[in-house]
């Protein structure tokens, strides 16, 4: 074979290797877009570059300490509520519970843990937390403060629950509060509040998603549906751990 037959049978080589990894990677930017799509509709938000968020320190409801370092599974899902709310948690814990017990979950089960981390410390014991999170599955883990971090504000020792929640864009707040706040502003913005919910605590409703690094990963929006959920958390799991 001359040179120059060579040089171009190297050359149409070369060419067809740069054609399939330019058409590789369009395939791929195409998949990843539909992946992203489908994961919008499941009201998912998946994060560029994982978040690391600082370390926090709280108390499961068998009494053992938590921290990042007792994260085991790929993802794992935090949620913030409290036992005696009426809607939204006793929804999505449901919800949650409906997911594990299908065939479909049992594909991903390995690689998931929910957390659910109550912002209401006064009521929720740790007897109280492990009644309530059991009543709806024992794949639901319950977190709270730890007593001695519960009232501490100094700096870097402030570990606890508002931390995590500061950490992972979760907001809440005692009803109580909000009302004592209408007696001193007239303008506002809440409705009058009842009597008998003055111990409600609104708090935020979505699922946040941690890797096992303790790194903040995404976040999944309410309303939280068995199958969506089912469907994201797959999906995930295939393409994001």
């Amino acid at each position: 074979m001359s040179v120059t037959r060579t040089l171009i049978v190297i050359s149409a080589l070369f060419l067809n290797i740069t054609v399939f990894f330019v058409l590789k990677n369009i395939f791929d930017f195409r998949v990843s877009l539909q992946e992203e799509e489908k994961l919008r509709k499941l009201g998912v938000t998946i994060f560029e570059n994982a978040r690391p968020i600082r370390s926090f320190t709280l108390r499961t409801s068998s009494n053992q300490a938590f921290t990042k370092n007792s994260l085991q599974k790929p993802l794992n899902l935090f949620f913030f509520g409290f036992t005696e709310c009426p809607d939204i948690c006793p929804l999505t814990l449901r919800e949650y519970s409906d997911a594990v017990s299908t065939e479909e979950f049992a594909t991903i089960a390995d690689s998931v843990d929910f957390y659910f981390v109550s912002v209401d410390p006064e009521r929720d014991s740790l007897e109280v937390i492990a009644s309530y999170v059991d009543s709806y599955s024992a794949d639901i883990f319950g977190l709270t403060d730890l007593e001695e971090l519960k009232y501490r504000a100094d700096g870097g020792l402030n570990l606890g629950v508002s931390t995590l929640a500061s950490e992972l864009f979760v907001s809440y707040s005692d009803t109580a509060s909000l009302i004592a706040g209408q007696h001193k502003n007239k303008e506002h913005s809440h409705s009058e509040f009842p009597a008998e919910t003055s111990r409600l605590i609104t708090h935020s409703g979505h699922i946040s998603i941690l890797n096992r690094n303790g790194e903040h990963m995404g976040v999944l929006r309410p309303p939280h549906r068995s199958e969506d959920l089912i469907d994201a958390l797959s999906l995930i799991s295939d393409n994001h751990m």
